[in-house]
């Protein structure tokens, strides 16, 4: 069977808590993609809920969930497609591997995966074979595949409002709008945060709740 993900909000993401009197956060300048430190100022102060320590995937993208206060673009297409190439990234050994292994290790329906797979491969992010010894292998080595990548491969632009997607029309207001510059800031952010992770950066975290970016 299908494996449901629990809404976001119905795990806590989207509650904040507050650090306790007194706890202080180190005032330090902040260099490179700025969400990949605020992660680690979260986890500090606990405001991580217990619910996405266990899962790596959920963990990278709390930093989205935190933000958007618990609503983000991102979903389980995206995610379970992210587990299944970490999957063959840690398996790897030259040979193809059957994505009903895959499906048993990370407890995704077998044909929730198959609908990943050809998407995947038409993007020559993997590559396949049928019959005996048949299944799927990475194309690249680890350290050359990048969250970005793949999820904008799952999901399709993942800009945060309309009119900053590739096809939008051009916005009549956008000479005077006060909000656009906010929204490509965001975007700019997301995409410049899960351009440096790699599946290697996820094959060497520790798990659960010891990862750090």
């Amino acid at each position: 069977k299908e494996v449901a993900e629990k809404d976001c909000t119905e795990v806590g993401l989207a509650e904040k808590s507050k650090p306790a009197a007194g706890e202080k956060i180190e005032n330090e300048k902040l260099e490179g993609v700025k969400v990949q430190e605020a992660i680690i100022k979260l986890k500090l102060l606990g405001q991580m809920p217990d619910a996405v320590k266990d899962d790596p995937t959920r963990v990278i993208l709390w930093p989205v969930y935190f933000l958007t206060g618990g609503r983000t673009m991102i979903s389980t297409k995206g995610r379970y497609s992210i587990r299944v190439l970490l999957d063959l990234a840690e398996h790897r050994s030259g040979d193809f591997i059957p994505m009903k292994e895959v499906a048993a290790r990370q407890d995704i329906s077998l044909k929730y995966i198959e609908r990943l797979m050809p998407a995947l491969k038409a993007a020559g992010l993997v590559e396949s074979v049928h019959g005996i010894g048949g299944g799927y292998r990475l194309t690249r080595e680890p350290e050359d595949y990048t969250l970005w990548e793949i999820l904008e491969l799952a999901e399709g632009n993942l800009a945060p409002v309309t009119c900053l997607q590739p096809d939008a029309p051009v916005c009549q207001r956008a000479g005077e709008c006060r909000t656009l510059g906010v929204w490509q800031g965001f975007y700019k952010l997301t995409q410049d945060y899960f351009t440096h992770i790699t599946l290697a950066d996820l094959m060497n975290a520790p798990a659960g709740d010891n990862y750090v970016i």
